[in-house]
């Protein structure tokens, strides 16, 4: 870390504090949370009157198969986008030696991890 003047701990802790607010100003957050709600009652919906039988054991499968097609499209289709937007940013900060690119990208998975969980839960339960 000698490449940098601030240290490892230093680093996390600014790229923290810039992510969380990149987080919570993306209006998206917040629509994701809101249409994981609406897919989990549908979806909930479809599925909520399953039998304990054979047939509901493959209407359970079903729900599960599309429980997670829809977690990871969901998650694909607005993460993606965002991880390219934001690249230019880190190439740009990486080249200009702010910051290293290892911590950006495990500040940025820790970060965005728990609003994944959160939109995993909504849209299952």
């Amino acid at each position: 870390n000698e490449k940098y003047s601030a240290s490892y701990y230093r680093q996390v802790s600014i790229i923290a504090a810039r992510r969380w607010k990149l987080i919570f100003r993306n209006s998206m957050t917040y629509a994701r949370v809101i249409i994981a709600t609406i897919f989990g009652m549908i979806v909930g919906s479809l599925f909520s009157s399953l039998n304990q039988d054979t047939i509901g054991a493959l209407g359970r499968s079903g729900y599960i198969f599309l429980s997670s097609f829809l977690v990871l499209m969901l998650s694909a289709a607005v993460t993606i986008p965002d991880g390219f937007r934001q690249r230019i940013t880190l190439f740009k900060h990486r080249n200009a030696e702010f910051y290293s690119g290892k911590v950006a990208y495990i500040v940025q998975v820790l970060l965005d991890l728990p609003l994944s969980i959160i939109e995993a839960t909504l849209i299952s339960s």
